[in-house]
């Protein structure tokens, strides 16, 4: 991407969150955005703690700071918080700094996907799409972990999607590996209650990687060996967290800091267990149960929301899971549904409905141009790995996520990808037209 790209996007998201701020400061709409530019309850919950954690590292040092019991995307907000906040407070502005870096990072990662599977020009097409993007612009202006693992997810498939497009030797698959270990720790530090779906898409890749070698009949030893050590660390990073989670704990305990104080569910926005290493519910061990669980954690979660879907449903087994995929997919694609767009929603009003309605008929779009972007390049293992990590993502989603307003946030990622593939069925179809058009003129 050009000096000239990055400055404008940069300049960009400054001026969108620089509005959010005066809209919040004007109280145009205080029941949509506070004072202070947060839009959302998660927002309003996650702020004090970034102040929280910016003073623990003032006055308690690094240490105390890197064990406090808050979440690693609070932690890191606090960086921003204390070099800005005593310009601008407890504000938008004063964590702008960490969300246009997540930003741009975001666009820059769209890009180099766009570019290792596509070409150039996908690139800057994807790029644009999802920057210009109104609901996720929107929530990379506050205090939230989505940028983050979107970051995160996005690098590590990236390294993934090299296994399938180019030639390491074992050393430099080895020195990928080292990078994608820290990429794993993030992502598990900051939703490990997605951490099968990451378990999944290595599981993905080593077998895309073994198709590639029966096509060129080469075995390349050092593109399995980063294969399957990417996805041995995916079994083996949870075990090795919480085994280092337990004297991290005490550690922290042990600072008479305000922190400790602090609820499990203070510490996460009221939605789910948040230390430093890890959320979710951990007691379920098989796969079936754990899904269960995590289920009927946002069906107790949300309880009178007014965008919930299919809450009677619980899974008891492996039977009731496998015959709900095809409405877990269905969920995860195309919620939410039509009669949904004109309703009014309780935190979002009649305008977030219609943004939200609109948002998806643009999904459905981008959708429809990704399976004929999927379609012309239906002998690029990179491409199908994309489809297949992202459907497989959004079904997950919908198999557990039964409330549609914390779905259209967790799917982000996963929307993005289907956007990068879309983006070759955009010039696909535009190069047919232009055909078209030629030999109708002649």
């Amino acid at each position: 991407m050009r000096k000239s790209v990055i400055i404008t996007a940069i300049g960009f998201h400054l001026i969108v969150t620089t509005a959010i701020y005066l809209v919040g400061r004007t109280a145009l709409f205080p029941q949509f955005i506070n004072i202070q530019g947060l839009m959302i309850a998660d927002s309003q919950a996650y702020q004090p703690q970034v102040a929280l954690a910016a003073t623990v590292l003032k006055s308690s040092g690094v240490a105390a700071w890197f064990f406090a019991l808050l979440p690693l995307h609070v932690k890191l907000y606090s960086l921003s918080f204390l070099l800005f906040g005593w310009l601008f407070g407890p504000s938008i502005l004063a964590i702008e700094l960490l969300n246009a870096t997540l930003f741009l990072a975001v666009l820059y990662l769209v890009f180099k996907l766009s570019e290792e599977v596509f070409e150039r020009g996908a690139g800057l097409c994807a790029a644009a799409v999802v920057g210009l993007w109104p609901s996720f612009l929107l929530y990379t202006t506050q205090p939230l972990r989505d940028p983050l693992f979107i970051v995160a997810t996005l690098l590590f498939l990236l390294i993934n999607i090299r296994w399938l497009t180019k030639t390491y030797s074992l050393p430099g698959a080895l020195a990928a590996v080292a990078v994608g270990a820290v990429i794993e720790c993030t992502l598990w530090i900051s939703r490990s209650d997605m951490w099968e779906l990451m378990i999944g898409f290595g599981i993905i890749t080593v077998a895309l990687s073994a198709v590639r070698f029966l096509r060129e009949r080469k075995f390349i030893w050092g593109n399995i060996t980063g294969a399957c050590l990417m996805l041995a660390l995916s079994l083996i990073i949870p075990r090795v967290a919480v085994q280092f989670y337990r004297p991290a704990s005490a550690w922290a305990k042990s600072y008479d800091v305000a922190f400790i104080n602090y609820t499990d569910a203070q510490l996460d926005g009221g939605q789910s267990n948040a230390t430093t290493l890890g959320s979710g519910p951990q007691q379920a061990t098989s796969l079936p149960a754990r899904i269960a669980a995590l289920r009927e954690r946002f069906i107790t979660q949300y309880p009178g929301a007014g965008s919930n879907i299919d809450t009677e449903v619980r899974f008891s087994g492996m039977a009731d899971i496998i015959s709900y995929v095809p409405r877990a997919m269905m969920i995860g694609l195309f919620a939410p549904f039509p009669p949904m767009w004109f309703a009014r929603g309780a935190q979002t009003g009649w305008p977030g409905r219609l943004i939200g309605g609109l948002e998806t008929f643009a999904l459905y779009i981008i959708e429809l141009m990704a399976l004929i972007g999927m379609y012309h390049k239906r002998r690029q293992l990179s491409a199908w790995m994309l489809f297949a990590v992202s459907v497989t993502g959004v079904t997950a989603l919908g198999l557990v996520v039964t409330n549609v307003g914390t779905l259209y946030r967790l799917r982000f990622v996963f929307v993005i990808l289907l956007v990068i593939l879309s983006s070759e069925g955009i010039r696909q179809t535009l190069r047919y037209a232009s055909l078209m058009k030629k030999r109708q003129s002649q």
